[in-house]
């Protein structure tokens, strides 16, 4: 796995704990890619997708593994819904499924503009199976309290998850 952090230096914490859950707004989606990326390719769009989000501070990270993206954001109501409007229509993606769209206290990802996750692996999902990839993920967040820690076991998961049902 490729890790490369994407945006500007850590923010402290205490800067989001007098926000009130309306001020902030988390969504995590799922979708697969239309092609093949390389590591590279990721990179160059992540830091394009940084500097955009640094402009609407907006936080997140945006995860490849095979075919399948899998994205977090956070910031304020109004920016995310924009930026959501573009994600959907983005050409490079299709099957888009929200797995979790949530207020928020605290960002999980404050430290990044938009962090960015290359997991070397390719997956091909029939759609019943694309189904069960979406039923298990979304369970997984739907469990715990602490999200943080749930997102972080997610995108561990998600290589072990989509191995397992494209087989």
């Amino acid at each position: 796995a490729v890790l490369q952090l994407l945006g500007r230096p850590p923010v402290p914490a205490v800067l989001d704990v007098s926000a009130s859950a309306e001020e902030l707004r988390r969504v995590v989606y799922i979708s697969q890619s239309r092609r093949a990326f390389t590591q590279l390719e990721l990179l160059t769009l992540c830091a394009g997708f940084a500097a955009a989000n640094a402009r609407c501070q907006i936080t997140g990270v945006l995860v490849l593994a095979g075919n399948c993206f899998l994205q977090v954001i956070e910031g304020s109501p109004q920016a995310i819904e924009v930026l959501l409007r573009r994600i959907h229509t983005d050409p490079r993606h299709s099957n888009m499924s929200l797995l979790a769209d949530e207020p928020i206290r605290r960002r999980s990802f404050a430290q990044w503009n938009m962090g960015c996750v290359y997991l070397h692996v390719r997956y091909e999902m029939s759609a019943g199976r694309w189904q069960n990839v979406l039923t298990e993920l979304g369970q997984s967040l739907a469990t715990g309290k602490d999200r943080r820690t749930e997102l972080t076991q997610v995108i561990r998961s998600l290589p072990d998850v989509l191995g397992r049902l494209a087989a």
